[in-house]
């Protein structure tokens, strides 16, 4: 992985926020796992997809990506820093959901940028 602009290095990620009934008594939930030991990097100027089913940990990995979410553990650089310490190197992402307005394309929304 010598030389990659982003490196995700044994990334794990869970949602530990309390959910539920038993968030309205102060009682915790145990985390819920989303990702787990993710490893890959990607070279500067690569162009990525990511997809997969609902619940799959894409939203999760775009928001580490970004720093926007902390990883339990492992580690994530983008240009050989972190996101969530250095937020000018963060990444950015576009996300289209399904009950977003889709009266724009993803070319137009990157381009008003």
């Amino acid at each position: 992985m010598a030389g990659a602009f982003v490196e995700f290095r044994h990334v794990s990620a869970s949602y530990k926020e309390p959910s539920g009934i038993g968030a309205l008594f102060g009682k915790a939930t145990p985390p819920v796992p989303v990702l787990k030991d993710i490893t890959f990097s990607l070279e500067h100027g690569a162009h990525i997809a990511v997809f997969g089913n609902d619940a799959s940990g894409k939203s999760t990995l775009l928001k580490l990506l970004s720093g926007a979410m902390l990883p339990d553990s492992g580690s994530i650089t983008i240009n050989g820093k972190t996101p969530e310490i250095n937020s000018e190197h963060a990444a950015g992402y576009v996300s289209l959901e399904h009950e977003e307005p889709r009266h724009e394309t993803a070319y137009e929304v990157l381009h008003a940028f």
